[in-house]
């Protein structure tokens, strides 16, 4: 039987794998919730597993990025150059989501006119709030977007987990 560090250290380890399923549960589970608009009821799967599948699947995601992250430590040998790559991993992909989401989905999406959607001062707060996640303060709502929704305005709700990400490196 192989030890976790020896499949740590082969491309061969299936976590890629794991990842992408458990990805496609969140897709999958979150589907419902927003095209219904409860949590609580989850997906038609969701009874078989005693809890709404998404939950299975973040647990599965926070064990194996544990897994990961700490390799990644010990791999880099230096708390400096740790944080200077984690940094860098995390914020310019956190930048564009934020960008796109402001620039296309909110534009698209908002029941507002553009030049006001764009000066609204939520608009700008989503921003800020959501590029330092040091405070855990989440803006999940841009103006006018996506109001009418069965679970209105989460416009990108797995910002929700980046704080808590960024809170485990410290």
């Amino acid at each position: 039987m192989n030890t976790l560090e020896f499949n740590l250290q082969s491309k061969d380890n299936n976590f890629n794998l794991i990842r992408a399923l458990a990805a496609l549960a969140v897709i999958f589970s979150h589907s419902f919730i927003l095209a219904e608009g409860s949590v609580t009821k989850g997906d038609p799967i969701s009874s078989f597993f005693g809890t709404v599948i998404s939950g299975l699947a973040v647990d599965i995601f926070f064990l194996l990025s544990g897994i990961l992250v700490t390799k990644s430590l010990i791999d880099r040998n230096s708390i400096k150059v740790f944080t200077i790559s984690r940094v860098f991993r995390i914020f310019p992909a956190l930048l564009a989501s934020i960008l796109f989401c402001i620039l296309i989905v909110g534009p698209l999406s908002t029941n507002l006119g553009l030049v006001e959607y764009l000066f609204h001062p939520e608009t700008k707060s989503f921003l800020i709030n959501n590029m330092f996640l040091f405070d855990r303060i989440i803006q999940f709502s841009l103006p006018g977007v996506f109001q009418d929704l069965p679970y209105p305005v989460a416009v990108n709700g797995s910002l929700w987990s980046l704080p808590w990400e960024v809170l485990m490196y410290s």
